[in-house]
């Protein structure tokens, strides 16, 4: 059941190519900007891990609302629920398919964008492996919103305030781990702090989703 709505969640994106191409274009282009706005040099180095990391999650919390919200309007997702009676793998699959559909084609494109930035190779992996690692918790924290708000028809300032708490931790970590890679590896704290979290949205924000997603059927 979840590699179906896996695959179907997939090839409705590519079909549109909505998600995915504005993640992407936000990415880029607000990075173009920052490179713009504060010039080449030892600032803008300075800078580019926090800058990466920023422009990754407003461009999740531009994807977040569009997650149920498609499904919910046509009546799909209760036909899904209705098919399977398992609201739980419902959510799984949503997860995993937006992380797939939405953030790993930013990530494609993050290693060209730190070039620009001018950042290091172990620098680059080191934002790359951080962004793996967190990339369970700034999903399931976007569904657990999409599933709060989606019977609200527009809920992106609402999902914006539910997500921000969240994703302030990620953020934080997030910007330290690439230099804390180089030095430390995987054992540096800001990675393990950043598997953490992802570990704790997996246990909590994965069941709080699906029964957020229960009450608009109950």
């Amino acid at each position: 059941m979840i590699p179906a709505i896996i695959l179907r969640d997939i090839k409705l994106a590519f079909r549109s190519g909505s998600d995915w191409l504005l993640g992407m274009l936000f990415f880029i282009l607000f990075l173009s900007l920052c490179v713009i706005a504060i010039g080449t040099g030892q600032t803008l180095k300075s800078l580019a891990a926090a800058l990466i990391w920023l422009a990754f999650l407003l461009s999740a919390l531009l994807s977040f609302p569009h997650i149920f919200a498609d499904d919910y309007a046509d009546g799909s997702l209760v036909q899904l629920y209705l098919f399977t009676q398992n609201m739980t793998g419902i959510v799984i699959s949503k997860t995993l398919s937006f992380a797939i559909t939405a953030l790993l084609p930013i990530m494609l494109v993050l290693p060209i964008a730190a070039i620009m930035l001018g950042i290091d190779a172990r620098l680059i992996a080191g934002l790359l492996i951080s962004l793996l690692i967190a990339l369970p918790a700034i999903s399931i924290y976007g569904v657990f919103a999409s599933a709060l708000t989606v019977a609200r028809g527009s809920g992106g300032f609402l999902i914006f305030l539910i997500t921000v708490p969240f994703l302030v931790p990620v953020f934080i970590f997030g910007v330290n781990a690439p230099e804390s890679f180089v030095t430390d590896g995987l054992f540096a704290t800001p990675i393990k702090a950043l598997t953490g979290l992802s570990l704790i949205a997996i246990a909590i924000g994965l069941p709080a989703a699906s029964a957020a997603l229960m009450t608009n059927y109950e």
